[in-house]
């Protein structure tokens, strides 16, 4: 019984949004820089948007890997009642 619980007290990572993440910075960093090399106006309000979209994201991809939401106890399943 005690190791069950200890189990369920134990805090667990969501890792896949952690890869979520990488992959969103992967994936928009080539274009923020792209963005970045014209100096046109409509290109800085295209790295304005893509910049503050990708750092919502990584945002809610940290919170969502640190904390996810945590499956309930299982009850009764003691043997014996």
């Amino acid at each position: 019984m005690t190791a069950r619980q200890t189990r369920y007290v134990e805090h667990r990572r969501n890792w896949a949004s952690l890869g979520a993440v990488v992959l969103i910075v992967v994936l928009v960093f080539p274009l923020l820089w792209l963005l970045a090399l014209p100096g046109a106006w409509w290109s800085w309000t295209l790295f304005a948007a893509l910049l503050v979209m990708s750092l919502i994201m990584c945002g809610i991809g940290f919170y969502q890997t640190f904390n996810p939401n945590e499956p309930p106890a299982p009850e009764g399943d003691e043997a014996g009642g």
